[in-house]
């Protein structure tokens, strides 16, 4: 895992997963999560400027793509489910 102190990251294409990022400062950046690498990823007091985009791809992907499937095509037996699923993190579960 890289470490990221104090650094200010602009137009770039940044990797959130298995890097950690403090105190850094992201503007105009496209931040990517993949969900396929190991290990764990760690944001702390970061800031965030104008023109952030979150990307999702490969697993990531798959798997908003699973909850978007569950929550409209299961009516309200799915949407149930996603709520939950968003309520666990909500309370940081």
């Amino acid at each position: 895992m890289a470490r990221y102190e104090g650094r200010v990251f602009r137009g770039e294409r940044v990797i959130v997963e298995g890097n950690e990022y403090v105190d850094c400062y992201f503007e105009d950046c496209s931040m990517v999560f993949t969900g396929a690498t190991e290990g764990t990823s760690a944001m702390t007091g970061n800031r965030f400027g104008s023109g952030i985009a979150w990307t999702f791809e490969g697993p990531a992907r798959k798997t908003l793509e699973y909850l978007h499937a569950l929550y409209h095509g299961f009516g309200e037996s799915g949407q149930g489910q996603v709520e939950q699923i968003f309520e666990a993190i909500r309370r940081g579960r």
